[in-house]
């Protein structure tokens, strides 16, 4: 297995690895730009090992963004990256759609509303890199 477990799609860290291709890098875009947002990896959790690491991956096991402080495209596009299923996550042109699509909404929000104070992003709680144990199954 070669990457880094955090942002290894459910094709790759599969104990049978069924491969690689753009698809995978969808699913770690989505992981990283999650990890930009929130302060962590969407799959942090303290002393894991690879195979509860699996685990949690496998079940999608993460807490959405709140929709109080992020925008309805970033929690869109992320949650369209993150699908179990390689073949329903979108392609490099449906992800470029989406961020111009924030691009838009975010410029457009900023020339009318200048005056508009910015809240306070949330605080860096957890290691984004946590502690992943390996597990040796011999």
């Amino acid at each position: 297995m070669v990457g880094t477990p955090y942002y290894m799609s459910p094709e790759r860290i599969h104990e049978h690895d069924l491969g690689y291709d753009f698809r995978s890098d969808i699913w770690s875009l989505g992981c990283i730009l999650y990890e930009m947002a929130a302060l962590r990896s969407p799959f942090y959790g303290e002393n894991l090992n690879l195979i509860l690491l699996r685990q949690k991956i496998e079940a999608l096991d993460y807490t959405p963004l709140p929709t109080n402080f992020y925008s309805s495209e970033l929690r869109l596009l992320i949650s369209k990256c993150l699908v179990l299923d390689p073949e329903k996550r979108p392609d490099i042109i449906e992800v470029n759609r989406i961020a111009q699509m924030m691009y838009a909404r975010f410029t457009n929000q900023n020339n009318n509303n200048n005056n508009t104070p910015t809240p306070t992003p949330p605080s860096r709680n957890d290691s984004a890199c946590g502690n992943v144990t390996p597990v040796n199954n011999r």
